[in-house]
């Protein structure tokens, strides 16, 4: 004599994971819309000077920034001061009154923003901003 058996039985039990699924989509949503991160400054440490009058930046057209040992990243990609003048007559072209802003971190030398407001200047920008940081509370 020969039993039906259900076939369910036959494959023991079962995981669903579509609610799963549908938790981590949810999740995932949430998260890339609440999270905001600047791209330009993406992965580049550096340390910000301080300072107690520092106010709104400027929108900015060209972000550069300078780390301690002295390389550029112009808009979060490793630059150099030729392609810098290229960018900044690029720009200049567009918009007269485009704005660089330097973010210099604190310890590299004052050389290299003085090399990265000249190369500016040769592409035809004159408007400069310095990003830094508050002074910490005491």
């Amino acid at each position: 004599m020969k039993f039906a058996w259900n076939r369910r039985q036959r494959l023991g039990p079962q995981v669903n994971i579509l609610p799963l699924i549908d938790v981590l989509t949810s999740l995932m949503f949430f998260l890339i819309l609440f999270v905001s991160f600047n791209v330009a400054e993406l992965g580049i440490e550096v340390e910000l000077p301080r300072a107690a009058t520092g106010g709104q930046q400027p929108p900015a057209n060209l972000v550069v920034t300078i780390t301690q040992n002295g390389a550029l990243y112009m808009d979060g990609r490793l630059t150099n001061l030729t392609a810098i003048r290229q960018a900044a007559a690029e720009l200049a072209r567009r918009d007269p009154q485009a704005t660089v802003i330097i973010r210099g971190d604190s310890r590299s030398y004052w050389e290299h923003a003085v090399g990265v407001m000249d190369a500016a200047r040769q592409g035809g920008i004159s408007h400069f901003a310095f990003g830094t940081q508050p002074p910490e509370s005491s």
